[in-house]
Order: structure tokens, then C-alpha cells, then sequence
């Protein structure tokens, strides 16, 4: 198909649609891919998978739209892929946006991709108004924002980091556990370990802990041991 018109107030519905120019004043639904040069008109444009160069229309619903140049008053799309300038004057909802240029004023997008950016105050206003905003904003911020181009600079050598002779040491930093004291052998532990009774004490210690006793050592007490008086001095005297 080569050209198509819709006029107001009429539906058209197909499958595919590949046509080289659409005039849409009404609505055009295509359940699958549409295929067009360039859509213009005031209807509705309801679409899977929109691929074309240009697109004018007032409402604005599909899955993917691939194409140069689009500009809607609503657009509401999973994913929006565009090599020239979109914009929308009333509201955007998209999941994804890649284009270099983008002029909008309500929006809701997941992710955005774009070069230049512009975002008008919410006000009710066409296509053409979108249009001509955008414009003198674009005009307002490179007048006020102005970027140098190949303006004269002198390069400044990096300071050169400073270089001693003689490095000196840093204290390294002591760990934890060097600071806990190390035991000390006492004579008195030498001679302990050569004592028999001591060796044998401790050897009991080991097998009575083993089986759940222990060993308190006490000091021996001193027994005082008082002479027996002779048998024969306590027996009674004859008379």
C-alpha cells in the first residue's frame, strides 16, 4: 500500500500494515509490526512494533518504536529507540529511551538515554508550542551556560614528587601479642622438676583429674608425743 488517510471518527484495524505515508485522523490499530515512512494526522496510533521515519501524531501507543524523528502530545511505550529528536508536549511513559535530543514536559521513564534534555514546566500547550519552548530554552542555556571552544591555555607541568636519599625507617608497629609477657624460669622451678616427690605428686594429680578427683595438699601437723609412764610405778604399793 502507498498511501493511506484515515478521516475522524473512523477505525481501521489490521494485522501488518506496511505503507509508505499514513494521514491518521482517526485511529489505526495494528496488532503486529507497522511499516511506514512517515505518520501525520491528529488520531490515535495504537501499535506493536512501530518502524518509522517520522512520526506526528496526537496519541501514541505501542510496544517498540524505531524510527529518525517523532513528535506526540501523549506517548505511552515500552521502548523507545529514536536517531533524531523526540518530543512530547503533554506526557511520556516509557520504560526505556534512547535519543539524542528529547524535549518533554510530564514524563515517567525507567531509563534514559539522551544527549540533550530539555523538560518544560507542566502547561497546556500543542505540538508546535512544544516545539517553539524548546527552542528558546535551548536558546536561554547556551546563552548562559557558554562553553569555551579551543580557547588559549598554558599546560602546567605536574609537581614532581619529592625524592630523599636516605629513607627513613619507619617503626614498625608492634602487634598484640608481643606485648604479653613471656614466663620466666625460676631456679625454685628447676629444682622442682628434679625432686622425686614432686614427679610423683604431679603424676597423681594427672590420673586422679582424669578420673574426676583432685588433690589438696595440706600442711603436716605436728604430733607431740608424751613419755608413757613404767608399768611398775603404777602399780599400788603393798602395805
Amino acid at each position: 500500500m502507498k498511501n493511506l488517510y484515515i478521516p475522524k471518527g473512523k477505525t481501521l484495524h489490521y494485522e501488518t500494515l506496511y505503507c509508505q505515508n499514513i494521514v491518521n485522523d482517526g485511529t489505526l490499530i495494528v496488532d503486529g509490526t507497522l511499516h511506514a515512512r512517515s505518520i501525520s494526522g491528529k488520531g490515535i496510533l495504537k501499535a506493536g512494533t512501530v518502524s518509522v521515519r517520522h512520526v506526528a501524531e496526537m496519541d501514541i501507543e505501542c510496544a517498540t518504536m524505531n524510527g529518525e524523528t517523532m513528535a506526540a502530545e501523549r506517548v505511552c511505550a515500552a521502548e523507545i529507540v529514536l536517531s533524531g529528536s523526540a518530543t512530547v508536549s503533554c506526557y511520556l511513559e516509557a520504560e526505556y529511551v534512547e535519543v539524542p535530543k528529547l524535549t518533554m514536559a510530564k514524563h515517567n521513564i525507567g531509563t534514559l538515554k539522551a544527549d540533550d534534555v530539555i523538560t518544560l514546566p507542566e502547561k497546556k500547550r500543542g505540538i508546535v508550542g512544544t516545539l517553539v519552548a524548546g527552542f528558546f530554552r535551548r536558546l536561554w542555556l547556551s546563552v548562559i551556560h557558554r562553553i569555551p571552544v579551543d580557547a588559549p591555555y598554558v599546560q602546567v607541568a605536574a609537581p614532581a614528587p619529592e625524592s630523599t636519599d636516605t629513607e627513613q625507617e619507619q617503626p614498625k608497629p608492634e602487634r598484640a601479642g608481643d606485648f604479653q609477657s613471656q614466663p620466666v624460669t625460676q631456679p625454685m622451678d628447676l629444682d622442682l622438676e628434679e625432686d622425686f616427690e614432686f614427679k610423683r605428686l604431679k603424676a597423681m594429680y594427672r590420673l586422679l583429674k582424669d578420673c574426676g578427683y583432685t588433690l589438696r595438699i595440706t600442711k603436716q601437723e605436728e604430733t607431740v608425743l608424751t613419755p608413757r609412764e613404767d608399768s611398775a610405778s603404777t602399780l599400788p604399793k603393798a602395805a
